[in-house]
């Protein structure tokens, strides 16, 4: 099998953003198959994943700058360029979500 994009999708207010997570998922898919692949006949038919992610949720208005900063942090991991499937990164995922819902406990 060919493999696939995975997209990562980080909200802090669950469900807020899922569709429009979803909608700029696809075009980025599209841009860099467009961009990168000599096969591009079969383009929206190619896989596509996106994954939830379970991070801390804001109670508030205001707080979503700090979320947005913790979920680069925890993108920034260098071990997520060697996940090779969905539940390799959610386990790595998973050890930014349990060190941030210390920090926001």
């Amino acid at each position: 099998t060919r493999p696939h994009m995975c997209f990562l999708h980080f909200d802090s207010c669950r469900g807020h953003n899922t569709q429009i997570a979803k909608v700029v998922a696809k075009r980025f898919h599209r841009a860099v198959k467009l961009a990168f692949d000599d096969d591009n006949n079969d383009i929206d038919n190619d896989i596509m994943t996106i994954i939830e992610c379970n991070n801390p949720q804001q109670y508030n208005s205001y707080d979503c700058g700090v979320h947005t900063l913790m979920a680069a942090e925890a993108l920034s991991d260098p071990s997520l360029l060697c996940a090779t499937n969905a539940s390799e990164i959610e386990a790595i995922q998973k050890v930014h979500v349990d060190t941030l819902n210390t920090w926001f406990g």
